[in-house]
Order: C-alpha cells, then structure tokens, then sequence
C-alpha cells in the first residue's frame, strides 16, 4: 500500500478527526510525562521505534496503517520486541 493510497482511504473514511488526533496525541505526552516521573521530557532518552508505535497505538491505527507508518521492518522488530516483553 502507498502513501498516497493510505491517506485517500483515512480521507474516505474519516476515521480520526482532527480534535481526535489532537486529544490523543495529549493523553500520549501525559502517559510519558507520569512514565518520566516528574522530569522533563526535554530530558528523556526514548525510543524512537517505541514512540511511533505508542504514535499508532493512540492514533488506532489499523494494521496497513501501522505498516505504512513504521515500515515493514520496524514492524517485525516491533512484534517480536512488543512479544519478548509479555
């Protein structure tokens, strides 16, 4: 699937608005700023394959999405990273 194509079919479907996308990438920098435990979050090293899942994730974004966004070969280190953590 292309960008291009991805991005017609979130056009078609409307599925996030942008207050959605807005509210959600908030409760996103909450859930970090209680992970970081009161440090700045200028301070924090992280993940950036993490943070684009975590981006995903609260986005709900669906599989092809996930794909388009991460990359396929981020995705498979994701899964198996996400599976070793269970």
């Amino acid at each position: 699937m292309t960008a291009q194509l991805a991005l017609q079919e979130l056009d078609e479907k409307s599925a996030v608005t942008r207050t959605q996308m807005l509210e959600s990438l908030a409760s996103l920098r909450q859930d970090w700023e209680r992970a970081a435990n009161g440090e700045s979050l200028l301070h924090i090293d992280g993940s950036v394959g993490l943070i684009l899942h975590d981006f995903a994730a609260k986005l709900k974004l669906t599989v092809e999405e996930r794909q388009l966004l991460l990359g396929l070969s981020l995705s498979e280190e994701l899964s198996v990273f996400l599976a070793m953590q269970m």
